[in-house]
């Protein structure tokens, strides 16, 4: 899958949690950092290379060592409060040297807006 924003699952989450109770919609944003092996794959379907980290990280706060190839994986969840549910809507590529300022400023809150706009219309 392609980094940045899992448009067709927040559809689907929109679609699933439209005839749910309120509570049921009730959620969370969660994010989870994971560590791959750095690596460069095509993506035939996508018609794109996967690997390299994601454009918003590549800055003087980030690594420039094998042309700043991936090593962690952000991923942005939604988890339900009262009913067992959660949802991978989004992810970002990039380095163990990343500074957690511009995680939080980049990522988060452009997730968080995203997904909240979408949601919301359902």
């Amino acid at each position: 899958m392609a980094p940045g924003i899992q448009h067709q699952a927040i559809e689907w989450m929109g679609f699933k949690l439209k005839n749910s109770q309120v509570q049921e919609r009730e959620c969370c944003l969660l994010l989870d950092e994971v560590q791959i092996s750095a690596a460069v794959e095509y993506d035939v379907g996508l018609n794109q290379y996967i690997g390299l980290i994601s454009p918003a990280f590549q800055s003087d706060n980030c690594s420039t060592e094998h042309m700043h190839l991936a090593t962690h994986v952000l991923c942005f969840m939604l988890k339900g409060l009262s009913t067992k549910w959660k949802q991978v809507v989004g992810r970002k590529l990039l380095t163990n040297s990343c500074e957690s300022v511009l995680l939080f400023n980049s990522s988060t809150a452009y997730y968080f807006n995203a997904v909240y706009q979408h949601l919301r219309s359902y």
